[in-house]
C-alpha cells in the first residue's frame, strides 16, 4: 500500500535528525489537533469542529509544563474555504505563553476525490516571566542586561501559512509558524521559526471492516532540533480506539478513547499517559493529557 509506506519511510528517513529538545506546545495526541498549527486544516470537515486538551507534562517535576487549548473551526461555503480559531495558555516554570490565532485558507478539489486547501494564520504571542532572580554570588541581578525585570510581559503578532490535502482515507500537511521569529527584547527572547509535516492514513482491515488502523506522523522542527511522533490506533465499529506512539528519544505513550453520537455531531474523548525513555525519568513519572 503505497499510503502505508509513505508513512513508514518518512519515519525512517527523519529519525536520524530527531533531538530530545521540545520546540512550542508539545502533545501526544497531535492526530487530534491538526488546526493549531496548520491553518489550511480549518474547515475541512462539513462541520462545525470543536477540541479541547489539557496537559500535565513531567509530573512531579517542580515548574513542569502544563497546557490548555481550545480549536474551533468550520466550513464556510461564501469564502470557499474554511475558518477557525485557536487559544492556548502554556505554563512552564515562571514563564507563561498566551497564543490566539485566527485561521483561514482557501480549498479546491484536487483529483477525483482528494481536496487541497492553502491557509493563513494572524494572531498575537504573549509571554511573561514571573520570577525573583537570585544570583549564586549574590551580586544584583539588574546588572545583566540579559535578565528581564520580574514579572516582565511583552505581546507580538505571531503570523503562520500551511498547506493540507485529504482525502477519505489519507491527509497531509505542511506548515510553518512564527514567521516572523518576533524579537521580545523586554524578555530577551526570541521566537524561534516552527515548521511542521503531518500525515495520517484510515486502513480498513480487510478481514473484519470492523477494525480500521490509523498511523499517524508529525514532525516538528525549529531548524536547529527535531522532533519526531510515530503513532498508530485502531478503531473498532468507529467506536472504541487504543493505541500507541513513539516519541523519539523522548516517550513511549499508550492512549485509550471512545466516539459517541450525540444531539445529531459526534463527540471523542482520548487519554494518553506518556512512559518516558529518557533520563527525565528519574526524576518525572511521567505526562498527562486529557482530549
Amino acid at each position: 500500500n503505497f499510503s502505508l509506506s509513505f508513512l513508514f519511510a518518512c519515519s525512517v528517513l527523519l529519525a536520524p535528525f530527531a533531538s530530545k529538545s521540545q520546540q512550542d506546545v508539545q502533545l501526544s495526541q497531535f492526530m487530534f489537533d491538526r488546526l493549531s498549527v496548520n491553518p489550511a486544516f480549518a474547515g475541512t470537515h462539513d462541520a462545525i469542529c470543536g477540541a479541547m486538551f489539557y496537559r500535565t507534562q513531567w509530573m512531579q517535576f517542580q515548574g513542569a509544563p502544563k497546557t490548555g487549548l481550545l480549536n474551533i473551526h468550520s466550513p464556510v461555503k461564501a469564502l470557499h474555504g474554511g475558518v477557525g480559531l485557536t487559544y492556548y495558555n502554556d505554563r512552564l516554570g515562571n514563564e507563561t505563553n498566551n497564543i490566539a490565532r485566527l485561521h483561514y485558507n482557501y480549498q479546491t478539489r484536487l483529483g477525483p476525490i482528494g481536496t487541497i486547501s492553502v491557509g493563513m494564520s494572524a494572531g498575537i504571542i504573549s509571554k511573561r516571566i514571573a520570577a525573583n532572580w537570585v544570583t549564586p554570588d549574590g551580586t544584583a541581578w539588574h546588572f545583566d542586561p540579559s535578565i528581564a525585570n520580574p514579572n516582565s510581559k511583552e505581546t507580538k503578532s505571531d503570523f503562520g501559512l500551511g498547506v493540507y490535502y485529504s482525502t477519505p482515507q489519507l491527509y497531509v500537511g505542511f506548515s510553518a509558524t512564527h514567521l516572523g521569529q518576533q524579537s521580545m527584547t523586554t524578555l530577551n527572547i526570541q521566537n524561534a521559526r516552527h515548521y511542521w509535516v503531518m500525515a495520517g492514513y484510515n486502513y480498513a482491515m480487510p478481514s473484519n471492516p470492523s477494525f480500521v488502523l490509523k498511523p499517524n506522523v508529525l514532525v516538528k522542527s525549529d531548524g536547529a532540533s527535531t522532533q519526531i511522533d510515530i503513532n498508530t490506533q485502531v478503531f473498532y465499529r468507529n467506536t472504541f480506539w487504543a493505541g500507541a506512539s513513539y516519541r523519539v528519544a523522548d516517550a513511549v505513550i499508550p492512549m485509550v478513547g471512545v466516539r459517541c453520537s450525540a444531539a445529531g455531531g459526534t463527540i471523542t474523548a482520548g487519554c494518553s499517559y506518556d512512559v518516558t525513555t529518557s533520563k527525565l525519568a528519574n526524576y518525572s513519572s511521567g505526562s498527562l493529557e486529557w482530549a
